[in-house]
């Protein structure tokens, strides 16, 4: 492993300037909408998140973060800025556990198992609930009873279809990375000791 790192030092410290900035980045974007909204008011900041056509504005449908009651969704700066800027700092402090001897994982390191397992949870609830529950599946009915009926109809199924494999997917690669995360930390501590 000692090899590796050594042939490899110029990639991991890019990779490990790269995390840091990005999840540095993902943690302060959402304050800033928040603080903006707050300042300007809810509308600007619906939209400056959701960016939607006029098309699908009118559909309400597959909006790039849902708005409960003219509220942006917090809940949606966290699943798609917060969680995945933790899991980024928590990755720098991955590479800089492997590459530096006394280093003690931080926070994000230490918690990285149950940041991967909330974050499959809750992107698997917000699947559930924009495609099977929530408005995303209105707008659907909306349309299908609005729109040309034979086709579309087919259309949406697919959709949501695609959209519940593809969560699916992602929740299957975090509960992974989990566990490898759980198995993976005890063995490189009991390496760093026997070296």
């Amino acid at each position: 492993m000692n090899e590796f790192i050594e042939k490899n030092k110029g990639l991991l410290r890019f990779c490990y300037i790269a995390a840091r900035i990005i999840g540095w980045a993902l943690l302060v974007f959402p304050v800033i909408l928040v603080i903006r909204s707050l300042l300007t008011g809810t509308g600007a900041f619906g939209d400056l998140l959701s960016w939607p056509s006029y098309i699908e504005k009118r559909l309400m449908y597959r909006e790039a973060f849902p708005l409960a009651d003219g509220q942006a969704d917090l809940l949606s700066l966290v699943i798609r800025f917060v969680l995945p800027g933790l899991l980024m700092l928590g990755l720098a402090q991955f590479i800089t556990y492997l590459s530096v001897k006394n280093y003690r994982p931080g926070w994000t390191l230490r918690c990285g198992e149950g940041i991967l397992y909330l974050y499959a949870i809750l992107i698997t609830g917000q699947a559930i609930w924009n495609s099977v529950l929530g408005p995303g599946l209105r707008a659907n009915i909306i349309y299908h009873l609005d729109g040309l009926r034979a086709g579309i109809h087919h259309v949406g199924l697919m959709v949501i279809l695609a959209s519940m494999l593809i969560t699916a997917a992602k929740v299957v690669i975090l509960i992974g990375l989990g566990q490898i995360i759980a198995r993976v930390m005890p063995v490189i501590e009991e390496s760093k000791t026997l070296v």
